[in-house]
């Protein structure tokens, strides 16, 4: 919030009451396949992401190709 503490504390405000209203913590009693819509693998067929490892400080290093991802056609097969 361009180190405005006001508008980040409004923005932070709003956020954390939009996930309530949207019930995001209820997502992780979900299964992957109800939350997407469709079969996990099929996203993986359209959406190529690997873990290459861990950087200096231990964080995850993905690959992410996006050749493959076509958005309308994975949003027709995942309602």
């Amino acid at each position: 919030r361009k180190k405005e503490p006001d508008k980040a504390l409004k923005f932070l405000k709003e956020d954390a009451a939009w996930r309530q209203n949207q019930d995001c913590v209820a997502l992780r009693l979900e299964s992957p396949a109800a939350v997407l819509g469709c079969s996990p693998g099929l996203v993986g067929e359209y959406y190529e992401r690997r873990l290459l490892g861990l950087d200096k400080i231990g964080r995850p290093v993905y690959y992410q190709n996006y050749r493959n991802l076509i958005v309308r056609k994975l949003m027709t097969l995942c309602s």
